[in-house]
């Protein structure tokens, strides 16, 4: 063999090594990949399964109330029974379709009774498709669960049975019937259908084999996740593989191999070089330590890139992953603390994303400052950070932590000579009290974290068990606003605001309502205005008022302006005042006929380019009134400077001053009001006694029950035409 093949040989031994070794790398980093994608699915079907068992068993264990009432006085009427279940009935979100009382096999009593009463008096063990579950129930002892059921009314429904027993000796059955769509939407398992393969399944009570309850495409087979939801004596199997199967071709992925390639290239030539030179043996070593300290040093970047996040070199969520399983592992103890900077969007929307990362990179070393002891921070993505507090769990220790990281965050976050006013809401799970597996505990963490954001931002919430009902509940709204605005489910209430000079009517204010009435605003606008949806809904209240002022006057009814809330979010879309003046021109109205409220909140973030949001506003023609002053900051300084043409003085101010002897502070507050040029609107004025005293103060206009309460496009005019509210005569 000659001296080039051999060269050649020894090389390619080396390229192979070398590729081998970041082959080894990148078939890691796939079945890290896949982890996660499957660790994913796990949160989403730990989500799904706690949603399930909420809807079903919260509902079942109302009923077993019922249940127990019945243990104690079998007697109970259907009056009686009414009175019990009407109650659980109206919190189901029409999720629930019946509930009956079978006394023996037979149905006894139900709700709603009028639209069902001709199932009393039926024997359901003399009803074949019914017979051996009822059966099987009443000699058991044992809850039986149901799904899909043709139900006799019409419709699929889910049906779940619990025995009653009185004297140690069976009585009857209680037995709830729920939507069986329904259900399934509100469980969040339909959302799974565009990503995944999804199946739950049960066991069939009489056989014992699988049945299967609801499934999109298929039975997921091979490496599926598999989610037990458990609801009484029953335990349902949810199942889910995605479409496409596991993804573990990252960039990472793809990145290990090519920089693999290009390294053995090296390695090769750098070998060849070596052994083609070998007269000089000094420099051949020279150059062979060189380029094994290469390889080393790559291989090292490559483990600190997999470990850390590219921007603010902390360790990732990989590493998180890392470190707390063996944690678990071990049988360790210690804290999960959950960060979200609070507004971090605004300074994204307003400053640039190129700057928002600078402010990361700074939050990120004063987190590393302020830790101590056994504790590692890491960036989760986006503005998300978690701490890790090994061996901690007391609520002293966690609290004293949680101060250092506010004080931290507090100070020194300038950032190219602008000063970032930083907080965070931080939520808290705790091992292994609330969970003994990452995704648990990361799940309810972030629960915690929502919590203490709805609590109004830079707060703390450790983790407890009611959170999750509280959870649920914001999910049921997101969900229901979804719905709403989909299905066109929304309308506008208007509430008369009467000129204090005249008494006549001078303009409306548009109340945002769903059609039902189900659930009031101040409910659900706040979730609205937190998950970003208020921004289309506020479009859609623009679009609805401007139709509406259309269809009055092609009717030939008296029109008057109308007033719309835009909230913080709104303002911050800096494209509003082209939507609105697009809107005004299309159906040719007037601008003079809209005007806009705001509250003060949009002056402490983002105050300069809200002002020329607002001021746009105002170029268009639009009138611009500042709500609910007297809640907030009421700096008459800000009065001094924003674009507004009115103040709206808050109920809760009113009702402080108009009972004194006299009006001195009003009468203050409302000159000062018309020194800056601008008119003063009352709210909540509920008396006549109110009214009188506020038309001494020199009040320009005035909105309260008193006057008209919020009414329906529908109500707002007689049918004459004329506006529909109370007035009033000056004495």
């Amino acid at each position: 063999m000659n001296s080039k093949i051999k060269k050649i040989i020894y090389s390619g031994i080396v390229f192979l090594s070398v590729f081998g070794m970041f082959a080894l790398m990148a078939n890691y980093e796939h079945t890290l990949a896949i982890e996660r994608h499957k660790q994913d699915a796990r949160d989403t079907l730990l989500m799904t399964q706690t949603n399930l068992e909420s809807i079903i068993t919260s509902r079942m264990i109302s009923m077993g109330g019922i249940a127990a009432y019945i243990e104690i006085d079998n007697e109970i009427s259907q009056l009686e029974y009414s009175s019990f279940a009407k109650n659980i009935y109206a919190s189901a979100d029409e999720i629930v379709k019946s509930m009956t009382f079978i006394t023996d096999t037979t149905i006894t009593h139900i709700y709603p009774y009028e639209e069902n009463k001709a199932a009393i008096g039926i024997d359901l063990a003399s009803e074949a498709s019914q017979r051996d579950l009822i059966l099987y129930a009443k000699n058991n002892l044992k809850a039986v669960f149901t799904a899909p059921v043709n139900l006799v009314e019409g419709g699929i429904g889910i049906i779940v049975r619990i025995p009653v027993v009185v004297k140690e000796a069976y009585y009857g059955q209680v037995a709830i019937v729920f939507d069986y769509d329904k259900t399934i939407a509100a469980s969040g398992i339909e959302s799974l259908s565009s990503e995944y393969v999804v199946e739950l399944a049960g066991f069939d009570s009489l056989s014992g084999e699988k049945a299967i309850i609801w499934n999109n495409d298929g039975n997921p087979v091979g490496d599926s996740i598999i989610q037990e939801v458990n609801l009484y004596d029953s335990t349902l199997i949810l199942t889910v593989l995605p479409r496409e199967g596991w993804q573990g071709k990252t960039v990472l992925y793809y990145m290990l191999w090519f920089i693999g390639v290009i390294v053995s290239s090296f390695a090769f030539m750098g070998m060849y070089k070596v052994l083609s030179f070998n007269d000089d043996l000094k420099g051949a070593n020279e150059e062979l330590e060189n380029t094994i300290g290469r390889l080393q040093i790559s291989e090292a970047h490559i483990t600190h890139m997999a470990e850390h996040d590219a921007l603010t070199e902390l360790f990732n969520r990989r590493k998180f992953v890392e470190i707390l399983g063996a944690q678990l592992n071990s049988g360790k103890t210690g804290s999960v603390l959950l960060l979200d900077i609070d507004n971090f969007k605004n300074i994204n929307d307003t400053l640039g994303h190129v700057y928002g990362d600078k402010v990361l990179v700074s939050i990120s070393k004063r987190l590393l400052e302020a830790v101590e002891g056994n504790a590692h921070v890491f960036r989760f993505g986006g503005d998300e950070f978690i701490v890790l507090m090994m061996d901690i769990t007391d609520t002293d220790s966690i609290d004293r932590c949680i101060e250092n990281i506010v004080c931290h965050l507090d100070l020194g976050n300038e950032v190219e000579h602008i000063k970032n006013h930083i907080t965070a809401s931080i939520g808290v799970s705790r091992y292994p009290a609330n969970g003994n597996t990452v995704e648990e505990l990361l799940l309810k963490a972030d629960i915690a974290m929502y919590s203490a954001k709805k609590s109004g931002k830079n707060k703390r919430q450790f983790f407890f068990d009611d959170l999750i009902s509280n959870f649920e509940n914001r999910i049921n709204i997101e969900n229901r606003l979804r719905g709403a605005l989909k299905s066109n489910e929304f309308m506008i209430y208007y509430q008369p605001i009467i000129d204090a000079k005249t008494g006549d009517l001078s303009s409306f204010e548009a109340l945002l309502r769903l059609k039902d009435l189900s659930m009031p605003p101040n409910e659900f606008i706040p979730i609205a205005e937190e998950n970003g949806m208020i921004v289309p809904i506020g479009k859609w209240v623009i679009r609805e008022v401007l139709d509406q002022l259309q269809k009055w006057e092609a009717s030939g009814f008296e029109t008057k302006p109308v007033a719309i809330n835009l909230s913080p979010r709104q303002i911050y879309d800096a494209t509003i005042s082209e939507f609105v003046e697009d809107e005004l021109n299309s159906r040719g109205i007037d601008p003079s006929m809209i005007e806009i409220e705001i509250t003060e909140s949009v002056l402490i973030d983002n105050k300069e380019e809200n002002m020329k949001v607002l001021s746009a506003l105002k170029k268009i023609g639009l009138i611009i009134s500042l709500d609910d002053f007297g809640t907030g900051y009421s700096s008459l300084n800000y009065l001094t400077y924003m674009p507004v043409d009115k103040i709206k003085l808050d109920k809760s101010l009113k009702d402080r001053f108009i009972d004194m002897e006299d009006t001195k502070m009003m009468d203050g507050l409302i000159s000062i009001a018309h020194g800056l040029n601008l008119e003063v609107v009352v709210e909540g004025v509920e008396e006549a006694g109110e009214s009188e005293k506020l038309i001494a103060t020199n009040c320009d206009y005035m909105q309260g029950y008193y006057f008209g309460r919020p009414a329906p496009a529908d109500q707002v005019h007689d049918s004459q035409g004329r506006l529909v509210y109370r007035s009033f005569t000056h004495t």
